[in-house]
């Protein structure tokens, strides 16, 4: 065991999004892709031809029109995080964006949400910009009462402990660009001074204004070319960035003993302050060498072992030079060896995050423990003379290679991470890779002994059979080496199940010991049959409950029923039901006029449970008692509405029925119920009267104009379009792409024409995105038109249906194409808006007495339209001869 344990901080879980990256895999595959991440920033920020100048000296102009830019900073789900809308459009997208990436840091940890409010966890934030505030304040701008709210500092990181229900500190702290640092400094120390269990550690930056723009740009600080060029003798200053890091940090051995887990290991830090320089924001070699120095006697190592730092490394001319010198001078205390220690900077990739950047150098370090390798910095040409690497302890990372430990002695990595302030403030940070090596104490061990459980789970998963194969060789070959014998069982079992991604090739069994793991494995490779790709039908009959005992028997067998039923249980007793009704469910036993109710209710936590398992069913249906299930699974009922019933706090009158979410079958009526109606009504309302702009019409067509020729994909997507129209029409597409007066013409053939034709450019530029995975603003803001675009791209419409709806003569045949679209509404993404069909299929037309429904229903046998490929799964007992033979039952 590490005698330093008590001072290791754990890393435990990480979340961020950079210039190119919506998360760390993405951020990884550019580093060692060596992505450059800058771009010209577009009018949506500001107007760079209002603001730019490459004259230095033009008043109110920034010399520089670039920086590492986020996108869809736009799109915030303020209903997730019950904000209101009112409130969300006040607030900097700064704490938008905290808030999403905070909830997928604590996702990415595996530390329930639960733990972190019952526990102390504190929250720092790391900011310097202001930008939201400054376009806020502006004097055309009318101030409410969330204004201040969306826009002080302090509220960054106090909305993240506010939502979440953190009740430990909660600090934003602007130290410049090393907020971020001394944010993950301070988290560090509420940790070890047992002030908070848990620490979240964040830095974010955005930018919205040129005003810091301009001031930089007269102080020198900003590249006039738009990169940062740390290390190289053309280094001229640095091109800003944003992004935003999330981090939450436990103590290692808390970390141990729960068997979280660890992405690395914070050693030790320090911060300082430069004090006294030529100007406040000359940069001070003695103060960043004794912040340095403090941090190697904070972690109690030496920097012999350390065989990466990542530098602040702006790429400024007077910057780089001070940094290597005061890292060489640090070094130098302990050792005279050179070239054993790499050095790179994450700013020519993605410019300087500013309050971001410390935090953006952290998760670049954790990736490389993680993947152990050194990505490439870029920018570099000839490095810079005044740098005197030749007798330093650093060589610049200027190629992808692989980072081994120091050596076999110390069987980690270990590297440090340097961020500087402006204003003078000095921070590092000493980082080691997680080892099994850090074991935990025999106290602890005793702590945590095993409880006997049911015998674990072993599941390997792969996207192909091939694949699969492959995967079950590695773990052959894993079970046979020493390092397999240093994990438990539980913990295995646990990372295959739940640590990763399941696929639908799957291998698996349930094992005692590691030693039946190691024998199942080292089997012959099995034979994998081909998933299973048959849709299933959900039939729910009768399943009567007799008394609580049986159910105990059942949650005993079957655990993950109880949170289900704890639901439905919590959600009876907020209808305010008698004692008797509430009380009784758990009694000896069960009135029997409530076991209808309380069968409900365990019948619906089980097949509940089966859902959450996997079981997705295409279709739903019901008989008897076992209707109520099938209602509320297929969501036409709520929950809620079938307990008030079942409990007699509400009659069948006052409940409505909507659209199912899943198919459900309707048996008194012969029908199937399908999530979306499409109609005559549906069609006309989207289709008449919808227009184009001049503007967009003029912006498109130029925009396929230039991608037409010269964008192969692009092109390919426009002639599956032209083909459909020289079979259907007698339209040529080039002809009217290049079209000047259709463009411009605004009568009632051309308005349908235009529509076509911004539908087939649209669809083919969304195509285009999708299949490179790029994104772009959404510039026409006509509602019904993005929606029409929707059906096309999910492949509800067809194209050759696109054609005819709009050139299909004077009265083209909607109930024809409502038809089709109904037959084919299973490949609408649920996830887009569909703003006008939702609103139109809100409810069920034809339920109107719902008491008569439900008496010839409970009397009707449901007999299924038998469908290819359909397996059922009957749950409970029917009646009936004429349910299909059941491929599984549950009775």
């Amino acid at each position: 065991m590490n005698d330093m344990i008590d001072q290791n901080i754990a890393i435990i879980g990480m979340a961020c999004r950079f210039p190119d990256a919506k998360n760390y895999t993405e951020f990884w595959n550019n580093l060692v892709s060596g992505v450059n991440s800058i771009q010209e920033i577009p009018s949506e920020r500001w107007n760079i031809d209002k603001y730019y100048s490459p004259n230095i000296d033009e008043p109110n102009k920034s010399i520089s029109k670039w920086c590492g830019l986020l996108d869809q900073i736009d799109q915030f789900d303020n209903r997730f995080f019950s904000i209101s809308p009112r409130e969300a459009k006040q607030m900097d997208p700064q704490q938008r964006l905290l808030l999403e990436e905070t909830w997928h840091c604590v996702e990415d940890s595996g530390v329930s949400l639960k733990t972190l409010q019952e526990k102390t966890t504190a929250v720092y934030v790391g900011v310097m910009a202001s930008d939201y505030l400054m376009n806020a304040a502006a004097p055309h701008i009318v101030t409410d009462s969330y204004a201040a709210l969306g826009n002080y500092d302090c509220i960054l990181a106090n909305r993240i402990s506010y939502t979440f229900g953190f009740i430990g500190p909660s600090q934003s702290i602007d130290a410049a660009c090393a907020a971020s640092m001394v944010a993950m400094h301070n988290a560090k120390a509420s940790l070890l001074s047992g002030e908070s269990d848990y620490a979240i550690a964040a830095g974010v930056s955005l930018n919205f204004h040129p005003w810091k723009y301009i001031s930089f740009s007269k102080s020198r600080m900003l590249s006039p070319d738009g990169q940062c060029k740390t290390f190289d003798k053309d280094a001229n200053g640095y091109v800003p960035g944003e992004g935003l890091g999330v981090l939450l940090l436990q103590p290692l051995d808390d970390a141990l003993r729960a068997h979280n887990h660890i992405y690395g290991i914070i050693k030790g830090g320090a911060v300082n302050h430069g004090g006294q320089t030529l100007s406040i924001t000359a940069p001070s070699v003695e103060a960043q060498r004794d912040v340095i120095l403090a941090a190697y006697k904070d972690a109690g190592i030496n920097p012999d072992t350390v065989t990466y730092v990542e530098a602040h490394g702006t790429g400024t001319s007077l910057g780089d030079p001070i940094e290597v010198e005061a890292l060489t001078w640090a070094f130098r205390e302990y050792t005279d060896a050179r070239h054993f220690c790499q050095i790179g900077s994450v700013k020519t990739n993605i410019g300087h995050l500013e309050a971001a950047a410390g935090i953006a150098g952290v998760i670049k370090v954790l990736l490389m423990m993680q993947h152990q390798q050194i990505p490439p910095t870029l920018n570099i040409k000839t490095l810079n003379p005044v740098i005197n690497f030749e007798h330093s302890p650093f060589v610049v990372a200027t190629q992808l290679h692989d980072w081994s430990p120091h050596c076999d002695e110390l069987p980690v990595l270990r590297a440090s991470v340097s961020s500087f302030g402006f204003g003078g403030v000095n921070s590092h940070t000493l980082l080691e890779s997680f080892s099994r090596d850090h074991e935990l104490p025999n106290d602890f061990k005793n702590e945590v002994a095993e409880p006997k459980t049911s015998e674990p789970m072993f599941i390997l998963s792969a996207k192909s059979e091939n694949a699969l194969k492959k995967t079950f060789l590695v773990w052959n070959i894993f079970v046979e080496s020493k390092e397999y014998y240093e994990y438990n069982l539980k913990d295995i079992c646990a990372t295959v199940m739940t640590g990763r991604s399941q696929f639908p090739y799957r291998y698996g069994c349930y094992v005692q010991d590691k030693e039946e793991l190691k024998a199942f494995l080292q089997k012959d490779i099995p034979s994998i049959a081909k998933p299973d790709t048959h849709k299933w039908c959900l039939h729910v009959g009768e399943l009567v409950w007799e008394n609580f005992a049986n159910v105990q028997l059942l949650l005993e067998q079957v655990p993950l029923i109880q949170p289900h039923l704890n639901t439905v249980v919590q959600c009876l007793g907020a209808l305010e039901v008698s004692d008797e009704i509430n009380n009784g469910f758990i009694g000896p036993a069960w009135p029997q006029s409530l076991k209808p109710l309380y069968s409900f209710m365990v019948n619906y936590a089980y097949l509940s449970a089966l859902i959450e398992l996997g079981f997705a069913p295409s279709l739903i249906t019901g008989e008897k008692a076992g209707l109520w299930c099938a209602l509320t699974l297929s969501d036409m009922m709520t929950l809620e509405d079938a307990l008030a019933v079942l409990s007699t706090q509400k009659t069948l009158e006052q409940i409505k029925l909507v659209r199912p979410q899943v198919p459900f079958y309707d048996q008194v009526i012969d029908k199937t119920h399908k999530p979306y109606r499409f109609d005559e009504d549906y069609l006309h309302f989207l289709v008449d009267d919808l227009s184009i702009t001049t503007a967009d019409v003029h912006h498109f067509v130029e925009r396929a104009r230039l991608l037409k020729d010269s964008q192969f994909t692009f092109k390919k997507y426009l002639e599956e379009w032209g083909l459909i129209l020289r079979q259907h029409t007698n339209l040529d597409l080039d002809s009217m792409l290049f079209n000047d007066r259709l463009i411009s013409s605004e009568d009632e053939k051309s308005r349908k024409e235009q529509v076509l034709l911004m539908l087939i450019i649209k669809s083919s530029l969304r195509q285009l995105d999708q299949k490179w995975d790029l994104t772009r603003t959404k510039r026409i803001k006509e509602k019904k038109f993005q929606e029409l675009l929707d059906l096309v791209i999910d492949g509800v419409m067809p194209k050759e249906t696109v054609v005819e709806l709009f050139m299909g003569g004077e009265i083209p045949d909607i109930t024809g194409i409502a038809t089709l679209l109904n037959k084919r509404q299973e490949h609408l993404n649920a996830s887009k808006p569909y703003q006008f069909l939702n609103k139109h299929c809100q409810y069920l037309p034809g339920n109107a007495n719902l008491s008569q429904w439900f008496e010839k229903a409970m009397v009707s046998s449901p007999t299924v339209p038998a469908i290819p490929h359909r397996q059922f799964l009957e749950f409970g007992q029917s009646n009936q001869p004429s349910t299909p033979n059941s491929d599984i039952k549950i009775a």
